[in-house]
Formats: structure tokens, sequence, C-alpha cells
């Protein structure tokens, strides 16, 4: 199984994976399909550990440059951490880059400084979701008709 399948069943238990000193940490649900797939993670412990301290860097100044891109830091809004992360792959899919899985994905918010909880992340939001938001809205269009 490849590193990439692993992260994304982490994801899919709504688990984590981190890099922790020279090691792996996670967090998993208890439940017998996590446990089973924290044995996968111990019997690949070294192939993900390497591929996660190979791939992170990289990552991390991709994630810097979307977000200057097309990100803008709002201190009281909240935008879902899988729209964030599907506007993440379609930019580095522009950039000739393969796709960030979810729990990497958290990764880097974390990295980031960013708080997240219940799929939710506080203070960023993409400039596209500002813009729109900003735009007159039908009410305030109403409002203007004679």
């Amino acid at each position: 199984m490849n590193c990439g399948t692993l992260l994304n069943r982490v994801s899919e238990f709504g688990g984590q994976l981190f890099l922790e000193g020279d090691g792996l940490g996670y967090q998993l649900p208890d439940t017998a399909e996590a446990r089973e797939l924290l044995t996968e993670l111990r019997q690949n412990r070294d192939y993900v550990l390497r591929w996660m301290e190979a791939i992170l860097p990289l990552l991390r100044s991709r994630f810097h440059l979307w977000t200057a891109a097309r990100c803008e830091y709002r201190g009281r809004w909240f935008t879902s951490i899988s729209t964030l992360n599907r506007d993440f792959n379609s930019w580095l899919l522009e950039q000739d880059e393969a796709p960030c899985s979810p729990s990497t994905f958290e990764l880097l918010l974390r990295e980031a400084g960013f708080l997240y909880a219940d799929g939710l992340v506080n203070g960023l939001t993409l400039s596209a979701d500002v813009h729109n938001f900003n735009a007159p809205t039908y009410a305030t269009w109403m409002k203007r008709v004679p």
C-alpha cells in the first residue's frame, strides 16, 4: 500500500498523522478498523516517515505560495477544510504538482498556526469568497429599485 493511500485512510477515520520528534504521532479513534490501520502504519513506519520528511518541506512552501495567491486572512471567518483542500489541490494541479491528502493538508494548517475543529478552519478563507461576500446582494439591489 502506498503512503498516500495510508494517509487518506487516516483522514477517512477522522484521524491525524504528524511528525513528532524523530517519529510519527497519530490521533485515531478507538475502533477495530482504526487499530488495523495503526498496525499497517507501524509496519510501514519507515516508509511513511521518509515520505513525510521528503514531501512536507515542498508542500509547506507550496502551501504558503497558495495562501498568498488565493487566500485571505480573516480573523472571524470560518471556512470548510475540505473546500480549502480542494482549492489547494486545484492550484497544485495548475502548477503541475501532485495533490495533497486531507490529513497532510490539516498538518499544514496546524503548522501554519490555524485553529480548526469540526471540519472548519478559523481565520483563512478563499479570496474569491471574500469578494463574493462583499458583492452587492439581492436584498441590497432590491432596496435600490424605485
